[in-house]
């Protein structure tokens, strides 16, 4: 529990620390299809970031899926929609919430009415609202498949997605 705090502590640091990056712009741009990477374009610096680490931890275990790898840029694409984004409070009360209070954060994230509950909302069901963003802008069912389910919390009998969600966790 400790742990899992100071790493927490430490994500939240080095969020609000990150800049935009022309080199790790230029990389996700080579990877990704021009309106992919628009979506991705729309993410904070530290967002873009994170989904570069993500991609480059699935590449050095050896994946070479296009799909899971795509997903891998693509998995918090639905932290934003319009003009509501995640923001580091939400992500903070989604943690925190969910940890002491899960049927309230639930309870918030339904609404979609004001700041706190439009962004909670967005955390909450990112993953459901990033798989039809990538979907509208050309990405592969299975590409869609691996982000919908990234943030299941279950243990994935798809080994693919097993490890997706590993790096996401620790990226």
């Amino acid at each position: 529990m400790i742990a899992r705090i100071v790493y927490r502590a430490s994500q939240t640091a080095r969020h609000l620390r990150r800049r935009p990056s022309p080199e790790v712009d230029a990389t996700l741009q080579a990877l990704l299809p021009h309106a992919q990477w628009e979506l991705l374009a729309r993410m904070a610096p530290a967002d873009r970031r994170h989904a570069l680490r993500v991609h480059q931890a699935l590449v050095r275990r050896g994946f070479c899926d296009t799909d899971l790898l795509t997903a891998a840029l693509l998995h918090d694409c639905g932290k934003l929609d319009g003009d509501s984004r995640v923001t580091i409070v939400h992500r903070v009360l989604k943690v925190l919430l969910n940890r002491i209070r899960p049927e309230r954060l639930y309870s918030l994230a339904n609404g979609r009415d004001g700041w706190l509950r439009s962004g909670l909302h967005l955390a909450v069901y990112h993953h459901e609202i990033g798989a039809r963003l990538a979907r509208s802008c050309g990405a592969t069912e299975r590409t869609c498949w691996f982000i919908e389910h990234h943030d299941d919390g279950r243990i994935p009998a798809d080994t693919a997605l097993a490890a997706l969600q590993e790096a996401d966790a620790r990226e």
